[in-house]
């Protein structure tokens, strides 16, 4: 028996055949649940090529080898291979208004699992497929506005001039920036997204314990990690210590408050230190 599911992918051909045949995207969509995982992936991507996924539970427990031979490679347009176990499967990609029509069509296998379930296993992975391309296919404009905004940001947060709606518009910027950079930015990208998130709030005197909370899991991860340059620790103590003083925590503003005047001092590049100080200089002493 064959078993056809799809799923329309809001992206373009090139995307979506490239996402599904390189082995670095694979990694990131090929399980059907989050308790399972694709931990390593190869792909000769030709007519009589191989390829091979090793698909793990994450806690250990089981994993097998997805792998067969490709039997017609038609780029961004099909798709066919023929498994280790000799079922054949077939991959349709159709371009059509709004994106790419992804048509998977498959040999049951006659094992413990019913046909429902096997339907509903590959329509899980091939959903999971789905939004792993359209966010790549939007990576490019995540990074943009990621961007803009942060610049947007960065030119308000520490004026004393701004009108009400610019007080909005750095609020607005501030989660919108890293909004964009949780869709596609690194791990050090999104923490300063969220360092600045804190930083607008507390110019704003917006904020309580939750906020605080926030400022000391963003202060808390530059300073654990080794890489971190002395602005950046300087910079964290110092967004920390306005977050403390908005929330009403008098110990932790005065604490912050000299750990971040002497972390400026440490700062070895005047350029940097004379960045660093002018946003100290809107944080009241202790």
């Amino acid at each position: 028996m064959r078993i056809t599911i799809e799923a329309l992918v809001r992206a373009d051909p090139a995307t979506v055949w490239s996402a599904w045949t390189t082995p670095a995207d694979i990694v990131q969509w090929n399980a059907a649940s989050d308790d399972w995982h694709t931990t390593q992936a190869t792909v000769d991507l030709r007519e009589g090529g191989a390829f091979s996924s090793r698909m793990e539970a994450r806690d250990g427990s089981a994993g097998f080898d997805f792998a067969g031979t490709y039997t017609e490679v038609v780029p961004e347009r099909r798709l066919a291979f023929r498994m280790a176990d000799a079922r054949t499967v077939t991959v349709d990609f159709d371009a059509e208004p709004g994106g790419t029509r992804l048509r998977e069509t498959f040999d049951a296998d006659a094992g413990a699992h019913t046909i429902e379930q096997q339907r509903q296993g590959w329509q899980a992975i091939l959903d999971r497929f789905a939004r792993h391309a359209e966010q790549k296919a939007d990576a490019p404009l995540h990074r943009r506005f990621a961007g803009r905004c942060n610049n947007r940001a960065w030119d308000l947060v520490d004026r004393t001039d701004r009108t009400p709606a610019e007080d909005r518009e750095l609020l607005d910027a501030a989660h919108a920036s890293s909004w964009h950079w949780t869709q596609v930015g690194s791990e050090l990208q999104r923490r300063r997204a969220d360092m600045l998130v804190c930083q607008a709030h507390a110019a704003l005197g917006l904020g309580g314990r939750a906020a605080l909370e926030r400022a000391t899991a963003m202060r808390d991860w530059f300073l654990a990690a080794a890489a971190t340059p002395d602005w950046e620790r300087a910079f964290a103590h110092v967004v920390h210590a306005g977050a403390a003083l908005v929330a009403g925590d008098t110990a932790a503003h005065r604490d912050s408050w000299t750990q971040a005047a002497s972390a400026i001092e440490a700062i070895a590049d005047a350029e940097d230190r004379s960045i660093v100080e002018k946003t100290f200089a809107t944080v009241p002493r202790p």
